[in-house]
């Protein structure tokens, strides 16, 4: 489990829980001997095998196989070591993560019975604890022929923390856990929670008490590791989860509830084990297609502000695909500006005849004070109908000026989407951009007995959910578009285009390839138009390969920034039909647009090179002053998009440079890609 630090636990728990609780990294507990008399046994589970294994309890252990493996382990335990722990805690948070306090903990693990009853394999035990022990019942389902389902029950329901810990093979690499700012990842630990902030380090005091700082969050993270190995992990849990990858032999995920609910999911290559999970936690929801028709503008300034703005931007040869209007709100308001906007309505009708769509923000936190009358009105209801999310104190938690909507509360969630259905019917807006969605506090209380702390991850789903219902219910399913900067496991089943831009170049499309091994199918980029022109020209430079990428109208101001602006919106259509036939993909496979290299290619490992779905290969520039790129280049023939030259070797990977003229990413696509030979004429000819 996590660390606590020493002298809180010599105090709250004594000398000797200390020890256990604080002292050094935590030791595995052990399998005892139980009621069970050990012999080797082995059960059938449909596509599975159940086997247990080993001639004594110091060296027994449960491994799972799959028909198409019957020699290689899908999962398996540490010989003798136990697979599971319990203990109680108590969680505090900490900027952009959760520090633990535990108060007792139960490692060692016996087991009592194995019951098989057709496809349903139960085996109960104990935990070995301080006292008492602690009875638990595990049972085994296969879901499908490529999962296997596990459930953990606990007797005792004051133990809220449970840790999962098995094997892991030497050389065996992960990837996976939403979006993240590298592919591969390292040996570290790493938090299911979703946070924007950078967890800050414990500082002197902190580590003189033997503190550490909290593993990384994400903004959209998935509990759904991936192993290279050809099988995966996906919690059922939304609970703040951690997934420890420090040991070389093994992976402990621990997660902050009183069950536990995990699959093991198996698949011939990792686009298959993409496609099981996505079946399993749901695939993304249909894209509207004037989405991705081109840029998405942020403007401000006011109704003549804003029509000088698209017709400055069609005279340069850009075509917007919607407007994001910053000011359309006032201050403390949901309703359009009057001073800048009149009543909206007009202005949207005239650029949705333009071709142009108006995107605005919402939230579900609302500010507490400096609101107009329409807000006043809408809070005043949320308060007497008891919406907002409460304190320990009983009364709306309050924090930096706002309150949070009680998304849990079916009421007020249909009273949240009835207020965006309002606005997007009144207004015509077509698309939402959700702001907030990972600071619910964790020591928050909320409908049906719920915590912050547990339903933290599911805020950012539920904003989600709530906007696609909004629309829904408007009668524009399909028109409507919801973008996120926050996410959760199932906010792509609801429509969420992932936000990714705000974490600098690299990082950014680390993310947008990361989420997409976890069901982020789609996912938007912004470039900084205010950057110097070689970095903005990078930077567009591999946004044209996004499925949906932002920029600012005022920071596209000058002729050269529009004519770069304009260039990359050529190329970004140039492949507008290729990207339709990958949303359909995403809609009924449950895979990514922007895609690793690594699903279609195992064995390339890293670098920042990736696919746009199977046939084009983008290598972003990311060093200035660079008009040439090395990549990894995965086994086949692969065309230079700036040159006509054949790269690669059919059945290995080769290093090659590419052409990035101008600092634009380098391009290639597969030998006999139509796409790629269409981009191919749009270059040569200038587009």
């Amino acid at each position: 489990m996590t660390h606590v630090s020493a002298l809180h636990c010599v105090f709250a728990c004594g000398f000797a829980l200390a020890v256990l609780a604080c002292g050094g990294e935590l030791e595995p507990g052990r399998l005892v001997p139980g009621e069970l008399a050990f012999a080797p046994r082995s059960e059938p589970l449909g596509a599975f095998e159940l086997r247990l294994e080993g001639t004594s309890w110091r060296d027994a252990r449960v491994r799972a196989f799959h028909r198409n493996r019957p020699d290689e382990p899908v999962f398996e335990t540490l010989p003798g070591v136990a697979f599971l722990e319990v203990a109680r805690g108590r969680a505090e948070a900490v900027a952009g993560g959760i520090e633990d306090r535990q108060q007792e903990r139960c490692a060692d693990l016996s087991l009592d019975g194995i019951e098989a009853e057709l496809y349903v394999l139960r085996i109960s035990g104990r935990f070995r604890c301080t006292v008492l022990d602690r009875a638990f019942e595990l049972f085994v389902v296969p879901e499908g022929s490529a999962e296997l389902r596990f459930h953990l029950r606990l007797a005792d329901a004051s133990f809220n923390r449970i840790a999962l810990l098995y094997g892991r093979a030497p050389g065996e690499r992960f990837y996976g856990l939403g979006a993240r700012d590298a592919l591969a990842l390292e040996a570290r630990r790493y938090a299911v929670w979703v946070s924007r902030a950078e967890a800050p380090g414990p500082g002197l005091m902190g580590r003189l008490l033997g503190r550490t700082s909290p593993p990384p969050g994400s903004p959209a993270p998935v509990p759904h590791l991936l192993s290279s190995r050809g099988h995966a992990t996906l919690l059922e849990n939304p609970e703040y989860s951690t997934f420890d990858l420090r040991a070389p032999d093994r992976v402990r995920v621990e997660t902050f509830a009183r069950e536990l609910t995990w699959r093991v999911q198996v698949g011939a290559t990792p686009l298959e084990l993409v496609e099981v999970a996505t079946a399993a936690a749901g695939r993304a929801a249909p894209l509207a297609a004037w989405a991705h028709a081109g840029p998405i503008v942020l403007v401000r300034g006011g109704s003549a502000e804003v029509r000088r703005q698209l017709d400055a931007l069609i005279g340069a040869g850009v075509s917007p695909a919607a407007f994001q209007i910053e000011d359309w709100f006032g201050v403390g308001s949901l309703d359009p500006d009057p001073q800048r906007y009149g009543d909206g309505s007009g202005l949207v009708a005239e650029l949705k005849e333009r071709g142009v769509r108006v995107v605005v923000e919402t939230s579900a936190e609302f500010p507490v004070v400096e609101r107009d009358a329409a807000m006043e009105a809408l809070a005043a209801e949320a308060d007497a109908a008891g919406y907002w999310v409460l304190g320990l104190d009983g009364v709306p938690y309050e924090r930096g000026g706002r309150r949070w909507l009680d998304l849990s509360n079916p009421d007020a969630r249909s009273w949240w989407v009835d207020v965006l259905q309002t606005q997007i019917l009144r207004d015509g807006i077509s698309g939402l951009v959700l702001a907030g969605g990972d600071g619910l506090p964790p020591d928050a209380r909320l409908a049906a007995e719920k915590s912050g702390e547990a339903y933290h991850n599911r805020y950012a789903e539920a904003g989600v959910r709530s906007a696609a219902r909004a629309f829904r219910e408007a009668d524009v399913p399909v028109d409507g578009l919801t973008l996120t900067a926050t996410g959760f496991v199932r906010s792509p089943r609801h429509g969420a285009v992932l936000l990714a831009g705000d974490a600098g170049e690299r990082a950014t499309w680390a993310r947008v390839v990361t989420a997409g091994l976890s069901g982020f199918a789609y996912a938007a980029v912004d470039v900084d138009g205010a950057a110097p022109a070689e970095a903005r020209r990078r930077a567009l430079g591999a946004a044209a390969f996004a499925p949906i990428f932002r920029v600012r109208a005022d920071a596209f101001a000058s002729a050269e920034a529009l004519e770069d602006l304009a260039h990359a919106g050529r190329l970004h259509a140039a492949w507008s039909g290729f990207r339709g036939e990958l949303a359909r993909q995403a809609r009924e496979r449950g895979l990514p647009i922007v895609r690793a290299p690594w699903l279609h290619h195992p064995e390339v490992e890293g670098g920042d090179a990736f696919l746009v779905g199977d046939q084009l290969l983008v290598a972003p520039v990311f060093e200035p002053g660079a008009e040439r790129v090395e990549i990894d280049l995965p086994p086949g023939r692969w065309v230079g998009a700036y040159t006509g030259k054949v790269h690669g070797l059919p059945r290995q990977r080769v290093r090659v440079t590419l052409e990035a003229p101008g600092g634009r990413a380098g391009l290639l696509y597969a030998e006999g890609s139509p796409v790629g030979r269409r981009l191919e004429r749009a270059l040569a000819s200038g587009l």
